[in-house]
């Protein structure tokens, strides 16, 4: 059977107006269409609904994404991929979540929700069946049958009319809130919030938040909100979460979390008490939209990445059973058990003496090798030798020996992360977390690295939820809020970048690169005011840091004081000759000022300094093109374009070279791209302009 270009290979599920099935597409992989049976009106509608919806979530929002969509002879389809990793119900089949992957899971949920939200849209039905995991572990929001924009002036909100029939009730018993039940034409995020809440329950009680003999018995308890308190069925669980899950269940929706967003924020608070932890410095790079063919830069300085700290526990002290001694009656007992070689491996570790150590130990090891201790204490030396690989082999024999031991867990995830297998240390790490919850902060440097090579890999998504898991087991290590909100930043996630820049500098005031970073993400919020009053703080703090005045003159001339823009730039270029972003910014001014030359020297100079800024690039062709040079800034467009494919600057510039060399069709498509790039920016509406004259 064929559904348009699809070849069906399986069914996966069926209701009660359309079926679900495993295809194939031309391309040979494997992809999950819905098809629409019961074409209603009605139905068409939502189906339709459902389609949009889903081309505005895709799986960069935690949504299972669209593919493809159209009409075949058995009816209308959506394509999205097929994930192979299984539901939430499948998993929560085998019995409750440790609590470590309960409130991950409940992260990365709220904060796809949030998305949606972001966007006025609500899922409306969030159960376990509609939460699958892709190969990764990453778990994705599906199935928007029902989901709808809820407020009338979003984008698209004409298109979300009611598509319900007067006491129809579309929604999971047991997941939706009573207000969804009424079917109130108020309902908002904090409906998506309680039904968040009731997965979050099941994954950490293992049963329904709500359960009835029957169907009237069912509502009525999730009207009154009748729920068993979460400490009742799983003691084990901290005060902090069963409130929170609690508070989400709420059958007032004023009483809930307002959104995803805040119940989010309380699964990464945790609840805890400032602790300690230690991350890399970071490095931050941005870029603003300026209104000529050049552009503004901003950066802050970057420091050497320092060495996290293995704060390995103590080994466990190797056993000093007596050793057994010889017997008349039996000749052939042996008066050296390993009890013996361990106790005079104590001695010679005591005594420095590492290779006799090891010797020792794998003596005894050789005579008892079911004494774990044993391998555990030699793994640590092997370790401190480098000798990662046996010392591994060891621990998981160890391990093996005592499956409960968070020691042996812990010390075997830092051996993984000094060998460099930085994703072997972190899924060491979730089994610390699960078997000793104490030195689950131990970990933090774990995530926080990995977070950071994520971030600089391009992979935000990975980077962002590392890098949440660092913050909230090192609550109060400024450098894991700093590292959260330059991901968060570099994601566009700006309000929270600069929640996480707040608490940082909650932690640590008086250091500048915060404040600096802070003004940055001020700045791209469009608070000038704020992000000049965060510099000049930074100032004060470091008043000889040419990074940070050459910032604050980037800040002035924004706020319209060019003068103290211009001297700010000139004295940072004086403090450090070589700062490449501050010549590139003064070549901007220059040029807008009318001084070609001065701006070419500048741009030239600042390419030097940085030959892989397109930024510094653009201006110099800015320059070039002022000067009449069109081949140079053809050259200098074309050249930052293979550095940045996706710089309106550049396209824009080029598309003034090809104007005013008479090609009109390629300056119309380099405007025209320019737009795509740029919108709702002041170089948009220029662009528009040119194409208003070329046309």
């Amino acid at each position: 059977m064929r559904v348009g270009a699809y070849e069906v290979l399986q069914e996966l599920g069926r209701g009660g107006a359309g079926v679900v099935y495993r295809v194939r597409s031309p391309d040979g992989s494997d992809l999950a269409l819905k098809l629409l049976l019961k074409d209603r009106p009605e139905a068409r509608a939502r189906f339709e609904r459902e389609k949009r919806i889903l081309g505005a979530l895709g799986e960069q929002e935690g949504f299972v994404p669209l593919v493809d969509g159209g009409e075949a002879a058995q009816g209308p389809y959506i394509v999205m991929p097929f994930v192979a990793g299984g539901n939430l119900r499948q998993r929560l089949a085998r019995g409750p979540l440790p609590l470590e992957e309960a409130i991950e899971l409940g992260v990365q949920l709220a904060a796809a929700l949030g998305r949606a939200h972001g966007a006025r849209i609500l899922h409306r039905d969030l159960k376990p069946e509609n939460v699958l995991f892709a190969k990764s572990g990453r778990p994705l929001v599906a199935d928007l049958g029902i989901a709808r924009h809820f407020r009338d002036d979003a984008p698209g909100a004409s298109q979300s009319v009611a598509l319900t029939r007067t006491g129809e009730f579309l929604g999971t018993v047991g997941y939706a809130p009573p207000e969804q039940m009424r079917s109130s034409p108020d309902a908002g995020p904090p409906t998506d919030v309680f039904s968040l809440g009731a997965v979050l329950y099941e994954c950490i009680t293992g049963r329904p938040a709500f359960v009835g003999a029957t169907m009237l018995e069912l509502l009525a308890r999730v009207e009154e909100g009748d729920v068993t308190p979460v400490a009742e069925l799983r003691p084990d669980v901290p005060a902090w979460l069963a409130a929170a899950i609690e508070r989400a269940l709420e059958s007032d929706p004023a009483d809930r979390f307002a959104t995803a967003a805040e119940l989010r924020a309380a699964l990464l608070a945790r609840g805890r008490e400032p602790g300690r932890s230690v991350l890399v410095p970071v490095v931050v790079l941005l870029a603003l939209g300026v209104t000529v063919a050049g552009g503004l830069v901003l950066s802050t300085r970057s420091s050497a990445p320092s060495a996290p700290p293995r704060a390995v526990p103590p080994p466990p002290p190797l056993a000093q059973r007596a050793p057994v001694k010889k017997s008349a009656d039996d000749a052939e007992v042996d008066p050296k058990p390993g009890s013996w070689w361990a106790a005079r491996a104590r001695e010679r570790q005591a005594a420095g003496d590492e290779e006799g150590t090891l010797s020792d130990l794998s003596r005894a090891i050789d005579l008892e090798p079911d004494v774990a201790d044993y391998r555990a204490v030699r793994a640590n030396i092997l370790a401190n030798r480098k000798r990662y690989a046996e010392a591994i082999a060891d621990l998981d024999h160890a391990l093996a020996l005592e499956p409960r031991s968070g020691v042996y867990a812990y010390n075997r995830a830092v051996t993984l992360y000094d060998s460099g297998d930085w994703d072997g240390a972190v899924a060491g790490a979730v089994r610390v977390a699960e078997l000793s919850p104490e030195l689950a902060p131990r970990t933090a440097y774990m995530f926080g690295n990995r977070g950071i090579r994520r971030r600089d890999a391009g992979d935000l998504e990975g980077a962002v939820l590392d890098l949440e898991r660092s913050a909230r087991l090192g609550p109060g290590d400024v450098q894991a809020w700093a590292n959260l909100a330059l991901a968060y930043r570099k994601k566009g996630d700006l309000d929270l970048a600069l929640a996480a820049y707040d608490r940082a500098l909650a932690l640590e005031p008086k250091r500048a690169s915060l404040w600096e970073n802070r003004a940055i993400a001020r700045s791209f919020k469009g608070d000038t005011a704020g992000a000049l009053s965060d510099i000049e703080q930074a100032f004060k703090l470091d008043p000889t840091s040419s990074e940070i005045v050459g910032l604050r003159g980037i800040f002035r001339f924004k706020a319209g004081d060019s003068t103290g823009g211009r001297a700010d730039l000139d004295h940072a270029i004086d403090l450090d000759p070589r700062n490449g972003d501050a010549l590139s910014n003064r070549s901007f001014l220059r040029l807008g000022q009318g001084d070609v030359p001065g701006a070419l020297d500048d741009a030239k100079r600042a390419v030097a300094v940085s030959p892989g800024s397109a930024t510094a690039i653009c201006n110099r062709g800015a320059a070039y093109l002022e000067q009449g040079d069109l081949d140079a800034a053809r050259s200098d467009y074309e050249q930052a374009l293979r550095l940045d494919p996706k710089s309106a600057t550049a396209y824009y510039g080029r598309a003034s070279v090809r104007e005013k060399s008479n090609d009109r069709p390629g300056a119309i498509a380099d405007y025209e791209r320019c737009i795509q790039l740029a919108q709702g920016s002041d170089r948009a509406e220029k662009a528009r302009e040119a194409l208003e004259r070329l046309r």
